[in-house]
């Protein structure tokens, strides 16, 4: 028998139940392309009609098969024009994450609305500047499988026996619960590949209650978040998008610092891009800082269609388990063309 097949997967199922005892999110490489996860007020900044993006994570897979972390997330908004130059969006988002042997999951589902304000430029002349501010209404569920679980009361004279009794009081394996969150973000672009923005937002504002028993208390802790980023021409055909997020969840930290390049080309009608980029994750709690991941993403733009993968090095204590070997994560977002110019909003590119 190889210990490490078996002592891998419960140290990992360990950390993750233990993040979860602190009532951790699910975190994204690729946050800039799940906007409404991200911050309630990127629903709105797209040059489009609508948009509607789809992300999926799977973490640990070389370790535990089949019990890899799983994400998925999607989401849809649209925008209708008001007054002069003014919008107001929608929009809707979903997430399911999976953690596990035991299928720790965390269900999300969202409806966000959001003001957007003009402050100068779009078709006045001048540099286009838009602040916005949008509130997001919800509920989430999260649930386990306790038959996924493993007792010392079922180990019988050194054997494991899955159908003896666990000795524990199983009443509840589902909670739901009512979220609240919102956030605000200002943009300015001054050129066609020259931008800056910066947004600021906070989930689960109410801190609702997800504990499974009832003689127990356990709040989902607020989630707040920082971010800001843009774009820098480089070249006729080149441009630089740095970007920086901040997080804290209860104790928790992570700091995520990145920039990608973007090579584009257009002819007549078509627009065909390329990216490539880099992102250094850094967490910290009771322990202070330190590096979790190193992610290398690529990505591909053709017309109004966008595809991104990411993967990311572990680089945290656990390398000794996983050998570096993290998350691959993909993403992709269509936005539909607008039909008029009035449905047509000069944004920055994320």
């Amino acid at each position: 028998m190889n210990i490490k097949n078996y002592l891998y997967p419960f140290i990992l199922f360990f950390l993750v139940i233990s993040a979860k005892v602190e009532a951790q999110d699910p975190h994204l490489s690729l946050w800039q392309y799940a906007p409404l996860y991200a911050n309630p007020a990127m629903g709105s900044v797209y040059d489009g009609q609508f948009r509607a993006s789809v992300q999926y994570r799977n973490q640990w897979y070389a370790i535990l098969g089949n019990d890899a972390f799983k994400t998925l997330h999607a989401s849809f908004d649209a925008r209708l024009p008001v007054f002069e130059s003014d919008y107001v969006s929608l929009g809707f988002n979903v997430l399911n994450d999976q953690a596990g042997q035991a299928g720790y999951s965390q269900n999300l589902y969202n409806f966000t609305g959001g003001y957007m304000k003009i402050l100068s430029g779009n078709y006045r002349g001048g540099p286009t500047q838009y602040l916005i501010a949008s509130g997001q209404l919800g509920f989430g569920q999260r649930g386990i499988n306790y038959n996924g679980l493993q007792f010392s009361e079922q180990f019988i004279d050194g054997s494991f026996d899955p159908g003896a009794a666990t000795g524990e009081n199983f009443n509840n394996n589902s909670r739901t619960y009512t979220d609240f969150s919102a956030g605000l973000m200002w943009y300015g672009v001054f050129d066609d590949r020259f931008s800056v923005w910066v947004g600021g937002s906070g989930f689960h504002l109410n801190q609702p209650s997800i504990h499974f028993f009832d003689d127990t208390s356990q709040p989902l802790h607020t989630r707040l978040s920082f971010q800001a980023g843009g774009e820098i021409p480089l070249g006729n055909d080149l441009s630089l998008l740095p970007s920086i997020l901040y997080m804290n969840q209860g104790p928790s930290n992570e700091i995520a610092l990145g920039a990608s390049i973007r090579y584009a080309q257009t002819q007549y009608w078509d627009e065909f891009a390329l990216r490539a980029g880099v992102m250094q994750r850094i967490v910290g709690g009771v322990n202070g800082l330190a590096s979790d991941a190193l992610a290398v993403s690529a990505g591909l733009e053709y017309q109004r269609l966008m595809m991104m993968v990411n993967y990311d090095v572990n680089s945290s204590s656990l390398t000794r388990a996983t050998n570096n070997r993290g998350a691959f994560e993909l993403s992709l977002i269509y936005t539909h063309p607008p039909r008029s110019r009035r449905e047509s909003v000069e944004c920055p590119r994320f």
